[in-house]
């Protein structure tokens, strides 16, 4: 996110003062903003950006886990038709039930 611009992007949007609710909740830009109110330093920014995006993406996992109609798939990166593969068995067994 950082190599990507998100400094940026969320510097423009402060600088602008185009700061809304939904903004100043998101993970990135609420981080980023306490570094440029000088709260913290950009390294305790990217810090906390890390922590709060594990945190997030382990209550998703959480969320999914607890769906039972829900199918998970292993993404081969090296052989992604091996994933394809995967895919339409998944697919096709739907269909055939």
């Amino acid at each position: 996110m950082i190599k990507n611009g998100l400094i940026e992007e969320a510097k423009y949007l402060y600088d602008h003062n185009l700061l809304s609710k939904t903004s100043k909740a998101t993970i990135g830009y609420k981080e980023l903003f306490l570094y440029f109110n000088n709260e913290i330093s950009l390294d305790e920014a990217i810090d906390l950006i890390k922590k709060n995006s594990r945190h997030y993406a382990k209550r998703q996992i959480t969320w999914f886990n607890n769906k039972e109609d829900v199918t998970k798939i292993k993404i081969n990166i090296k052989d992604f038709n091996q994933t394809e593969e995967e895919v339409k068995k998944i697919i096709n067994n739907f269909l055939e039930h």
